[in-house]
């Protein structure tokens, strides 16, 4: 198992922007030093080439040239470069030597013995007393230099050297320069960053303490303003909290209220239970009859109680995903099934069915079958005896619709949105025996099927319950 990391997000942020700020303080001239180094590598090998080629321009392909010795020192004019001259022998002929104060008349024998050692016209690096170098050695067979103390010496192979020592002095510079630029800013930097970043996570901060506050106290509603002129993504996610800490809030009032309700609907039946065993237990149902009677009611009581636990077990159920057993039906007859056990039930109520088209469903008989049947129950249980109702089908392009129409004391305009709660009960029914959840389930056998339950007020007075369902799409040719 990997344990999860202790790294706090303000580190996590600042070290990865501080690695990018280095690599990028510090390439950049450590890359300018690459480029000037490659510049002045370029720059010597090519003032090498000019001067070999300016002292084989002074042969101009004949056998024997003699030049005179202050000609030959005119060829060595630019700075930091020597010229030696070799006889057969190796020994040295003459010498001009451009160099600077600190390095002319030094090193000569250490350089000749690097350049000596690799091949004619092949540019050589040698470092000699701390000193860089651009070496060549050059052929020149047949030249003579004529000095005016010596006369005329033999210089079979030309050396030529360039200091390169103030080009890498340039280069060090750079380096160092840029490195420091580099450490300077790297501290500036790390602390604009550090302090950038802690301000913004300020409100991440005030939004831990406030979920703290609500894991002890209950509270956690304030992240929006927590978040209030942060970043977008802050206040989406103070909003986002905000929204989940109410939903949580609502969610358990809700259980709360639940279970109030369902501990009320039980005490009911139970105290009523407990009565009559108290009666039983005192010898007061010595009476055949009375006892009979008593428990004519605590069974009553009991199914009662069976009842509330079977509708709440569908509900619990329901929200956790009961499997549908699903399949095309046609609405018709399932409606005239209830409306014949309706009207067997209360023979003198005038029940009418209305099917408008020809409705099919895709849903499952037996919930399609508990969800009319509870309809059509709470229209005859709530309404005055003879009062009509009316059950509606009518089909859609894309959902029927079922409307169970009563003509009695209907909803109040605040309870149209609640009707839907579990335990809620209209005032006008508040008395009446039931559980107060057969609207609930309504709702929840809707939904389980992708359609919808609403209720509204029925024309002229009463209260109308409307449920969509997902229809069956027919094939071509069907009526």
């Amino acid at each position: 198992m990997t344990r999860p990391s202790r790294t706090s997000l303000r580190l996590r942020l600042l070290v990865p922007l501080l690695v990018l700020l280095l690599v990028g303080l510090a390439g950049a001239p450590l890359l300018s030093s690459v480029v000037m180094t490659r510049h002045f590598d370029e720059r010597a090998q090519n003032r090498l080439v000019a001067t070999s080629r300016t002292v084989g321009g002074l042969l101009s392909g004949r056998p024997a040239v003699s030049i005179p010795e202050e000609r030959l020192a005119s060829v060595a004019v630019p700075g930091g470069l020597l010229l030696v001259g070799l006889d057969e022998d190796g020994d040295v002929v003459f010498e001009v030597d451009r160099r600077d104060q600190a390095s002319a008349g030094t090193g000569e024998e250490e350089l000749l013995a690097e350049v000596l050692g690799a091949r004619v016209g092949e540019a050589v690096d040698p470092e000699v007393d701390g000193t860089s170098y651009a070496a060549m050695r050059t052929l020149t067979p047949g030249l003579t230099v004529d000095t005016a103390d010596r006369g005329s010496l033999g210089v079979s192979q030309v050396v030529v050297a360039i200091d390169r020592s103030d080009d890498q002095a340039v280069v060090r510079e750079v380096r160092r320069a840029g490195v420091a630029f580099a450490v300077v800013a790297m501290v500036v930097l790390g602390v604009l960053a550090a302090w950038t970043i802690g301000r913004g996570l300020r409100p991440l901060t005030a939004m831990v303490q406030l979920a703290d506050d609500a894991a002890t106290d209950g509270g956690g509603g304030g992240f929006r303003t927590a978040t209030e002129r942060s970043a977008p993504e802050l206040e989406r996610l103070g909003a986002a909290l905000t929204g989940a800490f109410e939903a949580r809030a609502q969610a358990e009032e809700a259980v709360r209220d639940f279970t109030l309700d369902a501990s009320h609907e039980l005490r009911t039946p139970l105290t009523s239970l407990s009565g009559w065993l108290d009666l039983y237990a005192q010898g007061g149902l010595a009476d055949p009859h009375e006892l009979e009677r008593a428990m004519e009611r605590m069974e009553s009581e009991v199914g009662r109680m069976r009842l509330l636990v079977d509708e709440l077990d569908l509900l619990a159920r329901m929200d956790q995903g009961l499997p549908l057993e699903l399949e095309d039906l046609r609405l018709e007859p399932v409606l005239a099934g209830i409306v014949d056990d309706a009207r067997v039930v209360d023979p003198g109520r005038p029940i009418a069915l209305e099917v408008t088209g020809d409705p099919d469903v895709h849903a499952d008989r037996r919930r399609l079958e508990q969800l009319v049947g509870n309809l059509v129950g709470n229209a005859l249980h709530h309404t005055p005896e003879g009062t009509p109702i009316e059950v509606r089908a009518e089909s859609g392009p894309s959902a029927a619709t079922v409307s169970v129409v009563d003509h009695g004391p209907g909803f109040a305009t605040d309870d149209l949105e609640r009707v839907f709660e579990r335990f809620h009960r209209v005032e006008s029914v508040r008395r009446e025996s039931g559980s107060g959840l057969g609207l609930a389930i309504v709702r929840a056998i809707a939904d389980a099927h992708g359609g919808t339950a609403t209720a509204s007020t029925t024309p002229g007075g009463g209260a109308t319950v409307t449920v969509r369902l997902p229809t069956v799409s027919k094939p071509s040719g069907r009526p």
